[in-house]
Formats: C-alpha cells, sequence, structure tokens
C-alpha cells in the first residue's frame, strides 16, 4: 500500500533542506573571508582555486535564493553580492601599492564584467520564472513576448514582491560595478552606471538608495552641485538612505572652505577683478550651497538676504556665458554621453544645472514648510526670483527668434505654408548659435558705482528691481521679516559669511528699459500684437524654435510648485504683477495654433496628446519620481502607460501643460489674468503694476 504525501511534510522536508543549504553557504563565505584575508597581493585573490570556490558559493547561493526566496532570499542576496563581488575588490583595493600592475587591472576587470553577467541573467531568470514585466523598466531584459504570461498569476503575492525587490537590488548591483571600474580606470565613462541607477529609481522610485549611489558618483561634478542634489533627492524618497544625511554634511563642510577662499581673496584684491567664467560659476554654486544649507537644516546664518543678493547676480551672469562653439550643436542627452572633463569644472551653467538649482530650492521649501520655519520666505523670494530671470530668458529668445522670421499682416488670415515654414525654420536654426552667445536678458552695469553699505531691506528692493519678481508683502513673503534678528549670540559662527569686498558691491542700478531691445516686452499692448502675429507662424516653425529652449524644463518644474501654493499666486496678485506679467508674455508665444495646423514627424496621434496631457510624464517629470516635492501635479501621471516620445512630442506636451497652467492662473481673480477666447491670448490687468 502506497504511503500518502502530506503536502505540509513535503514543504516542511524542503525548509530543512534550505536551511542545510544555508549553514553550508555561511561555512563557505567565512572560507572566502579566510582566503581574503590571507591574499599578499592583488594576484591572490585571483588564483584558479579561489575563483572555483567562489563560482561554487555563487552557484550554492541561486539554488537557496530561488528554492526559498521569502525565508532565505534577501540573506542570500546579501552574501552573494558582498563575497562573491564586493569583498573582492575592497581587498584588492586595500592590497593595492602605488599603482596597479596590468595584470592587477586586467583580473580586477574579468571579475567585475564576470559580475556584470551574471545580474544580467539573474534579473532575466527573475523575469522569466515570475512572469514580470519589465519592458519599460529595465532595457536589458528578455522581451515580453517570451515570458510565461501565466507564471505572474500561479505565484505567491509574497514570492512576487519578493522578485520585484531583488530586480531593484539587481540594478543597484550592477551599478555599482560600473562604478568601480571609474576606480581602476579613472576616465572610464560613468553613464553606464549613472544609466543602471536611473533604471532602478525609475523601477522603483520610493527608494533613495540610487540617488545615494549616484551622488557618490557625482562628488566631483560641477562642484559637488550634482552630488548635492542626488543626496537632497535621496533624503526625500519614501524609503531614504541612512548614511545620506551625513555624505550631505561632508560635502557643506567641504563647501564652506570654498567660500572661505573667495572671501579671502576678495580681501587681499584691491580692486575687483573679472572672475573667469568658471572661476564665477565656482562662486555662485559655493554661494548657492551656502544657502542651501541654511535652509536645508534650518541654521540661521548673518546677512541672508546680502548673500541671496550675491547669489541671485551671480546666476544672472552665469546664464550669460554661452557655449563653446564646439558644443553649440545638439548633443545626445542620455547617461552615456557625459563628458566629465568638462562637468568637472564648467565653464557655463548648463540646463541640467539650473534645473537641479531649481529642484534644490524646491526641496527646502518643502522641508522648511513642514517644520513651520520663519526662514521660508527668504527661499520662497530667492526662488520667484530665479524663476522670473529664467521666464526672461526664454521669452527673449523666442522674441528674437521672431524678429528674424517674415511673419504674415496681422490681418491675413491665412498662416504661412509649409515653403515658407521650411524656409523660416532655417533662419531659426541659423539663429541658434547666435542666440547661445546673448543667454541672459541684459548684462549687470559695473558695480563699482554702487553704495557699498546697503541696508537689508534695501539689498532686497534691488533684488526684487533686477529681477523682475515682486517681493509679495504677505506674511509669508516678508522678507523684511526679522531672519536675523536673533542676533550674533544665537547665530554659530561657522555659519557666518564673513563680508567680503564685494558682499554689497555687485547690486546693479536699475535698467533704463526703453533703451532696452526687448522694451517692447514691457509694453503689455505690444507685446500682445506681436504675440497675436506669431499665431500666423506656422506651427512647426514655432516648434522648432521653442523646442530649442531648454530652460523650459525648469519652467514647467517652478510652474507646477507655483500653481500647487495658492497662497504664493494670491500674494504676488495682490502686491504686484510683474512676475505673473512675465508668465503671460511668455505663454502668449507658447499658445500656438495646434488645432488647424498640420503637424509634422508625429508618432503619436495630436488628439492623444490634448486628451491626455495631464497623464503623460516629460523628462523633468521623471526625474523628479518617488520624490515628495508638487507630487500632486505628478499624481495625475499614468506610469504604466507612459510612450516614448519625440524631441517635439516632447515640446508640445510641455506647451500644453504650460497652457493649462496658465487657464489655472486665470481661474484664480486675485492674478487678473484673463484669456481672451477669440484672440487665444491671455491678459493681465496692470493697474496695480501701473500705480
Amino acid at each position: 500500500m502506497k504511503k500518502s504525501c502530506n503536502p505540509n511534510d513535503i514543504h516542511q522536508e524542503g525548509q530543512e533542506q534550505s536551511k542545510k543549504l544555508y549553514r553550508s553557504i555561511s561555512e563557505s563565505a567565512r572560507r572566502l573571508d579566510d582566503a581574503h584575508s590571507c591574499a599578499q597581493s592583488v594576484g591572490d585573490l585571483f588564483t584558479p582555486t579561489l575563483q572555483i570556490q567562489r563560482s561554487k558559493f555563487q552557484e550554492y547561493c541561486e539554488r537557496l535564493i530561488f528554492s526559498e526566496p521569502t525565508l532565505f532570499g534577501r540573506k542570500a542576496e546579501e552574501l552573494l553580492w558582498r563575497k562573491a563581488y564586493y569583498d573582492v575588490i575592497c581587498a584588492a583595493k586595500k592590497l593595492k601599492k602605488k599603482e596597479y600592475t596590468p595584470e592587477d587591472l586586467c583580473n580586477i576587470q574579468t571579475h567585475i564584467n564576470a559580475g556584470v553577467g551574471h545580474y544580467h541573467h539573474f534579473v532575466s531568470r527573475l523575469q522569466y520564472q515570475y512572469g514580470l514585466d519589465l519592458k519599460n523598466s529595465v532595457d536589458f531584459a528578455i522581451f515580453k513576448s517570451t515570458v510565461k504570461k501565466s507564471n505572474a498569476s500561479v505565484q505567491k503575492p509574497e514570492h512576487l514582491d519578493w522578485s520585484k525587490q531583488s530586480v531593484h537590488r539587481c540594478l543597484i548591483y550592477l551599478g555599482d560595478l560600473n562604478r568601480y571600474k571609474l576606480e581602476i580606470y579613472p576616465n572610464w565613462d560613468p553613464g553606464l552606471s549613472i544609466r543602471y541607477y536611473l533604471r532602478a529609481v525609475n523601477f522603483k522610485p520610493e527608494y533613495g538608495i540610487p540617488h545615494n549611489q549616484m551622488g557618490t558618483l557625482a562628488s566631483s561634478q560641477n562642484h559637488t552641485l550634482d552630488a548635492v542634489y542626488h543626496y537632497m533627492c535621496c533624503l526625500f524618497c519614501k524609503h531614504a538612505f541612512e548614511g545620506t544625511e551625513n555624505n550631505l554634511l561632508r560635502l557643506f563642510e567641504k563647501n564652506s572652505r570654498t567660500v572661505d577662499d573667495f572671501t579671502v581673496e576678495n580681501h587681499n584684491t584691491e580692486s575687483i577683478i573679472q572672475l573667469e567664467p568658471a572661476d564665477h560659476i565656482k562662486r555662485l554654486i559655493s554661494r548657492f550651497l551656502f544657502l542651501v544649507e541654511a535652509w536645508f537644516f534650518n541654521r540661521k546664518i548673518s546677512d541672508i538676504y546680502i548673500v541671496c543678493h550675491q547669489t541671485s547676480m551671480d546666476l544672472q551672469e552665469c546664464l550669460s556665458y554661452s557655449k563653446p562653439l564646439s558644443e553649440t550643436e545638439d548633443l545626445p542627452v542620455d547617461a552615456e554621453s557625459v563628458d566629465t572633463d568638462s562637468i568637472s569644472s564648467p565653464a557655463y551653467l548648463t540646463d541640467d544645472m539650473v534645473f537641479k538649482i531649481i529642484v534644490i530650492c524646491l526641496l527646502c521649501i518643502t522641508k522648511l514648510q513642514k517644520s513651520q520655519s520663519s526662514q521660508i520666505s527668504t527661499v520662497v523670494a530667492f526662488t520667484l526670483a530665479v524663476y522670473s530671470q529664467l521666464l526672461q530668458i526664454v521669452t527673449d529668445h523666442i522674441y528674437d527668434s521672431l524678429l528674424n522670421i517674415t511673419i504674415p499682416n496681422a490681418d491675413s488670415e491665412t498662416p504661412c505654408t509649409n515653403g515658407s515654414a521650411k524656409h523660416d525654420g532655417k533662419k531659426a536654426k541659423k539663429l541658434k548659435k547666435q542666440k547661445l552667445k546673448i543667454r541672459r536678458r541684459r548684462k549687470p552695469k559695473d558695480s563699482s558705482e554702487e553704495d557699498s553699505d546697503l541696508s537689508d531691506a534695501e539689498v532686497l528692493e534691488d533684488l526684487e528691481s533686477n529681477s523682475d519678481v515682486s517681493l509679495c508683502s504677505d506674511d509669508e513673503l516678508d522678507l523684511s521679516s526679522s531672519d536675523n534678528e536673533s542676533g550674533d549670540e544665537s547665530t554659530p559662527k561657522e555659519n557666518e559669511l564673513p563680508k567680503d569686498a564685494d558682499s554689497t558691491k555687485e547690486v546693479s542700478p536699475k535698467v533704463d528699459l526703453e533703451k532696452d531691445v526687448g522694451n517692447v516686452l514691457n509694453n503689455i499692448k505690444a507685446f500682445a500684437e506681436l504675440a497675436d502675429k506669431a499665431k500666423k507662424v506656422d506651427s512647426n516653425t514655432m516648434l522648432e524654435i521653442i523646442a530649442e529652449e531648454k530652460l523650459l524644463s525648469s519652467i514647467k518644474i517652478l510652474s507646477d510648485w507655483l500653481i500647487s501654493d495658492i497662497d504664493i499666486v494670491k500674494s504676488c496678485g495682490k502686491s504686484t504683477r510683474s512676475l505673473l506679467k512675465q508668465i503671460v508674455h511668455l505663454l502668449n508665444f507658447l499658445n500656438i495654433d495646434l488645432g488647424n495646423s498640420k503637424i509634422a514627424n508625429l508618432k503619436h496621434d495630436l488628439d492623444y496628446f490634448k486628451q491626455n496631457e495631464e497623464k503623460i510624464a516629460l523628462p523633468e517629470d521623471i526625474a523628479l519620481k518617488g520624490i515628495e516635492i508638487v507630487s500632486s501635479v505628478r499624481e495625475k501621471i499614468n506610469w504604466d502607460n507612459n510612450k516614448i516620445l519625440s524631441l517635439k512630442e516632447d515640446t508640445i506636451v510641455r506647451i500644453l501643460k504650460l497652457i493649462t497652467f496658465g487657464h489655472s492662473l486665470a481661474k484664480i481673480e486675485e492674478t487678473g489674468i484673463t484669456f481672451d477666447e477669440k484672440k487665444q491670448l491671455f491678459n493681465i490687468n496692470t493697474t496695480e503694476i501701473e500705480e
């Protein structure tokens, strides 16, 4: 008579075998530790005997992982990573003398490449065995059509959860392995590491560790701006990495020495010397990070208004620096195109750097709002000032492009023909290099003529006048509030910024806009007429012009933030509307005819974008996926069904989102903004401005 099989007995027997295998793996791990500690040279880590031992260890770990994923999967994964790969790299670093020998380099690189291959295979196995759909998350996984779809339905929920978490960890391991190549080959392209980390962020955005790893990778890029950006993004993820805050503090400590260096240099210089672009950008970033440290950790510093003004003026000047001629052509924006030489000490502000500055400001605002800090008014006003500068730059660029395009008579109802559109497009492209050389609106006049003893209020008033943004009179935005009234006693000396020779001499006088080429932008009627004429330009030509304005990504994020805080919008509308006027100017240029014109080279139907613009993620939205700022806007995005868009399609969606933002402003009575349905133009009541 056959003995009946009890499923519980089978499961219990399987668990016992798994436990026995885990004990064997633990013993094998100890033997590997002993072998690594006894190694006298890098070559001793890669003897045939030791490599066979690691190979068997790896095989046993995988067997345990897939036999009991919930019970031993995480432990076995960690052991496999540390003992088979991570510890070997660490041991090789300790055994390194002055330089690695060619044989050492070959062994380490082969070991790293073997790890990359292993984790590629591991992810593919997870996808196949658990029926995971990774097509839009992992770009090296097997195709969805070959995955057993039935697998996902029969797996236990806890096994599926583990498998997804495992894929996320594997992506981080792959990023780390490629990052280790940079330690043996300093000129190695970091793009591959970034690619894996970004894939991890996209797959599980609630986990901050990929941002922490990218911060480590970017520690020498753009004077630590990139590293600060990633560390702060990590801290704003739902599951932040516990060591990130200390990493951030170390960067701020390093930056404080840079601020001191500039102060000493200015004290030792009898006259103000014009800084080279690279040095000017370095000073801008060091001052900005000095402010960020005070805001993010809510530390009060003396003369914060003066520092805000200095930083704002530095930013305005640095935005004027043009790209070298060799870099003015369109370049790929993928991670693999990173140029480590140009980003270590940049001579101009890239659009990506501006975006990071904006996001850092918004992160500080979010943190200070949660703690209800009195410093919130300062960072909000600074952010609005930056917003104003970007609006002016982009509006001026589009305006300059339109000046060089033949615009039909405003009374004509016939838009440009396709032929003229091509001709106009060529003109627009021809002007691209010229526009890059005049990126800013105007250059501040020589500061030596200014009074060097301005009060805080005067400094802020001048900041307002130079950036075309109003400092609202509301309590929330009242920059006359005494952030520095706490006195000298409560202000730590290490947080004080010593007054340097140019601490108040960079205050620029008000510019006579009537003498500016772009003074028509301040004449609302004339501007509306130009915007109306611009609607006669072929939409394809306008899309080409608008697509060149990469700063629109930063403007879009700032617009998301502004409309999410109605109190700030109302405050700006009640006191003065200079910022809102700038927004109206830009929106009227962007509000092109997307209905009656035939848009060329679209992969998706135009109606799809109009009906789903809230659900479509732009690159700037993807970059902030999982980070808890302006989350109300990204809550509407359908991340599971997001299509890959072309540059022109990205531009169309960004336009639609910004126009929606404009209509949202028009619904707020205090803004004074209205929309003329007949002319398809935004208008703003300027009575209070003129008064």
